[in-house]
């Protein structure tokens, strides 16, 4: 390696390494991180407390039912099947006239009633649909297998060579959507904060260096490109430390208090999100540098900044609308178009509709735009970030030569 190439690395880690060490001594970074950090375990404990509380399945109420001159088998019929179907009874014996007169009474809901094989469902208001079918149910099954014992077959015999395949078709419900749902939003929101937090931030750091001419005392030391990269590299290491650290919170809470059932998906969209970051974070923090050494105030920003943060708005929040219409015929493509991929493919993986082999393709794809960015952005910021007056449009800076 030459001399000019060990001084260049030299000074992008000088610089990375001084934008590191002066932003995480602020107090908007101590602060922002530790509310980033209290929002992200405290709603996962609130969202698992309110969860258990909604979802916790209560016991139900056992269904009082006397009967009257059915058999011990009729009986045991009648109480396995209401078990199954989530309605228990509790079952008594009492003569025909005692079980109405407990009906009438109150005590019991129903009384089944066997007069010389006639079977009769004595109540006073409608039954509900789970304890009829629990009567019927189990009067039904006592038949059957009254009538395999007389044709001298094993019931349990027979079920077990009873061999039933159920195939739940492509298109059914995932019972794990609405987790993969979850995950995918929460590595929305973090991908999105992370990027539009990181990215304006390079261009007010341009801006200011611009504005009190520390750039020039930089650059008769270091080269452009050099003070771009240590710049961007700088920042994009404190923000990428802010989204592993709240990462990592939001996903020991949700797993220690068992929200997450799924840490495999959660993990492999963890990590394909933080390449995501890192691309569209390069991707979009170059543009930022370029559009902010194209003006030496920062009221005169808008016009240079504006553009580049509602690009990199739409193209993070494109993931909003795969997640939304994950089966859109334009989520396909949205995979494959840099920069829209950088939350298109981990949203994808989280839903399931993405293989991480499948996302090799377009990670490849965005590395390359990336990089036609970053060489276009560096340009740009060579021949503009010197210029002092007027503020350059983006067709004055790419036309420079």
């Amino acid at each position: 390696m030459s001399t000019a190439s060990t001084s260049t690395f030299a000074a992008i880690r000088l610089i990375a390494g001084r934008e590191v060490l002066a932003r995480i001594r602020t107090r908007a970074f101590l602060v922002g991180t530790g509310l980033m950090l209290l929002l992200a375990v405290g709603g996962g404990i609130a969202l698992s407390l309110i969860v258990d509380h909604d979802s916790s399945p209560s016991t139900p109420t056992p269904t009082a039912v006397v009967a009257a001159g059915l058999s011990d088998a009729q009986r045991s019929a009648i109480t396995a099947t209401a078990e199954q179907l989530g309605a228990p009874v509790t079952l008594s014996e009492a003569s025909a006239d005692r079980a109405r007169s407990e009906v009438d009474a109150g005590t019991s809901v129903a009384a089944v009633i066997d007069s010389d094989g006639t079977v009769t469902v004595y109540s006073k208001s409608d039954l509900s649909d789970s304890l009829q079918a629990a009567i019927r149910g189990g009067l039904a099954t006592s038949q059957i297998q009254t009538a395999l014992a007389d044709a001298h077959v094993d019931p349990n015999a027979l079920a077990a060579e009873s061999k039933v395949a159920v195939q739940r078709a492509n298109d059914a419900p995932d019972r794990e959507i609405g987790e993969r749902v979850v995950i995918a939003m929460v590595g929305l929101i973090l991908l999105t904060y992370a990027i539009m937090q990181a990215g304006p931030a390079v261009s007010t750091g341009v801006i200011e260096e611009k504005s009190s001419r520390i750039v020039e005392i930089l650059l008769a030391a270091v080269r452009p490109g050099a003070l771009m990269a240590g710049k961007i590299i700088g920042i994009g290491l404190v923000s990428l430390l802010q989204l592993v650290l709240i990462g990592a919170a939001a996903l020991l809470t949700v797993t220690a208090t068992g929200l997450l059932t799924l840490p495999t998906v959660a993990l492999s969209t963890a990590l394909i999100a933080l390449v995501g970051f890192v691309l569209g974070y390069l991707f979009f923090a170059a543009l930022f540098a370029a559009a902010g050494s194209m003006v030496s105030r920062i009221e005169d920003s808008a016009g240079t900044v504006l553009p580049v943060t509602m690009f990199a708005f739409v193209s993070v929040y494109s993931g909003l609308f795969v997640v939304i219409n994950p089966d859109s015929a334009l989520a396909p493509y949205l995979t494959w178009i840099p920069p829209f991929s950088v939350s298109a493919v981990p949203i994808r993986i989280a839903l399931g509709e993405l293989s991480l082999l499948g996302a090799v393709g377009p990670t490849a794809l965005m590395a390359a735009a990336t990089a036609g960015c970053i060489w276009v952005a560096a340009r740009i910021y060579r021949h503009s970030v010197l210029y002092s007056g007027a503020k350059v449009s983006w067709g004055q800076a790419l036309r420079t030569r």
